[in-house]
């Protein structure tokens, strides 16, 4: 939070706007944002990135940074911070939704990465897979899910998703996994648990 409160020192935000990130820094969940609007809150208020670093991330103008930034927590602020239901069930999900806008799901990408001998990428696609199992994902969906962490510019051809998913299979079948991935076609993929061999 030191960009945000030096910002406010320097008058470029006001007390709400500040308050605002620090609502969102407790609980981002609460409030839906476009990915590319998360990831710019993540990058001030999680990441502590510099202004000018922001600016040159995304290929943004000098002191840009400083009214996209206001005009994010205003609209934060204007919507009281509560955009999204309460529900846990719904809560649940979104949280799951947001780990891997952020990439900040560590542990969940760990344990694949260990067991089953997978790579960092091959490790989230299985752990977003598997969250979602039973439920087709489509290869959209994986592909900005899987590089939500990059800037737009920087992410692979979405064609990399096939590529990754063939490997996975590969070596979840090699490591006698009970999980297998299912081509929908039309759709993307779905992961579904096979039976254990007796």
């Amino acid at each position: 939070m030191q960009v945000i409160h030096d910002m406010h020192r320097r008058g470029t935000l006001s007390a709400g706007q500040v308050d605002a990130a620090k609502r969102w820094r407790e609980d981002p969940y609460k409030v839906m944002l476009a990915p590319i609007l998360f990831r710019i809150m993540h990058d001030v208020c999680i990441k502590e990135l510099w202004l000018e670093t922001i600016e040159e991330k995304h290929g943004w103008p000098a002191r840009s940074a400083k009214a996209i930034i206001g005009l994010i927590l205003t609209a934060i602020s204007e919507c009281d911070g509560f955009l999204i239901a309460k529900p846990e069930v719904a809560d649940a999900a979104l949280r799951e939704q947001v780990a891997f806008l952020t990439a900040a799901d560590v542990d969940a990408i760990l344990e694949p990465m260990r067991m089953l001998g997978l790579t960092q990428v091959e490790a989230r696609l299985f752990t977003i897979l598997q969250r979602a199992q039973g439920t087709a994902l489509s290869k959209d969906m994986l592909h900005r899910r899987l590089y939500a962490d990059l800037h737009d510019a920087d992410m692979p051809e979405i064609k990399t998703i096939d590529v990754h998913v063939c490997k996975l299979r590969a070596k979840l079948a090699k490591a006698g996994a009970t999980f297998c991935i299912e081509t929908v076609w039309g759709v993307g993929y779905r992961m579904e648990e096979t039976k254990k061999a007796a």
